[in-house]
């Protein structure tokens, strides 16, 4: 990139390294089996799934996950949809609805686990975030016009009613 006389360019710069673009869960010392989960940058008024691993070692009491997650208490914008079991870790899949700018935290409780959610919110023009792996855009809701919903579109993006 050169510069002429006093203009500067400037470029955003990336880290090239994929391993940044997982989805971070880092375990609680308290209470026990209490993890955050690091979502990094999201877009407003969108429904998201999200699916990520927690190691069963890092796990206080592995088999009464699976047992308990009927009774886990979701909230009115995250919820718990499975969790499987594969030979080295819990798979866990998440529905995320990023209702609020900012500072998004949601906390998923059940009596042998807490899932602490953390994401950063982008709010309407402040651009499209590159999502983490593991996270997906179900889809959108337009909150000024909830008759524009999208599971009240068809195919071609129309209204239905």
């Amino acid at each position: 990139m050169s510069e002429k006389g006093g203009d500067h360019q400037h470029k955003v710069r990336f880290d090239q390294n994929e391993e940044n673009n997982a989805i971070s869960v880092e375990r609680q010392i308290e209470p026990e089996n209490s993890f955050i989960v690091h979502l990094g940058f999201l877009k407003i008024n969108h429904y998201y799934a999200i699916e990520f691993p927690i190691l069963k070692s890092q796990l206080s009491s592995s088999p009464a996950i699976l047992s308990d997650i009927s009774k886990a208490k979701n909230t009115a914008h995250c919820k718990l949809i499975a969790v499987r079991s594969l030979p080295t870790e819990f798979l866990f899949q998440i529905e995320l609805y990023a209702h609020t700018e900012s500072l998004l935290t949601e906390t998923i409780v059940s009596p042998n686990l807490e899932l602490n959610f953390v994401a950063q919110v982008l709010g309407k023009n402040k651009g499209t975030p590159l999502v983490k792996d593991g996270i997906h855009i179900l889809h959108t809701s337009h909150p000024s016009h909830p008759h524009l919903n999208a599971d009240n579109l068809d195919d071609s993006g129309d209204s239905s009613s």
